[in-house]
């Protein structure tokens, strides 16, 4: 600990380097933009990946690899079922966002 009390490194032991001045240019850099859909993409199968992945061994000892699959399978025909269903939505309604879509339809 610091002498304020917090966990954070103080500023003469953080090292200067050349990849320190462009980490910070790599955090100003627009990778995705706000609300894009590659912005979406990410965002959801970052969402997804991070939640799975520390189930998936555990599902895998307790279900055994057949009915895993199995459940994977019926996971991946729905989220594409429903995508598909948005997507119509989306061009039946000319709206452009999720939350347009959502007010106009409830």
């Amino acid at each position: 600990l610091r002498p304020s009390g917090t966990l954070s490194p103080s500023p003469q032991s953080v090292p200067s380097s050349s990849s320190a001045s462009s980490d910070g240019d790599l955090r100003k850099a627009k990778w995705f933009e706000a609300g894009s859909k590659l912005s979406s993409i990410f965002n959801l199968c970052t969402a997804t990946v991070g939640a799975s992945a520390l189930t998936l061994p555990f599902a895998f000892r307790e279900a055994g690899i057949f009915y895993t699959t199995l459940f994977f399978i019926i996971a991946v025909i729905a989220s594409v079922y429903s995508t598909i269903i948005l997507v119509r939505c989306k061009d039946a309604t000319r709206l452009s966002s999720f939350e347009d879509l959502s007010r106009h339809v409830y």
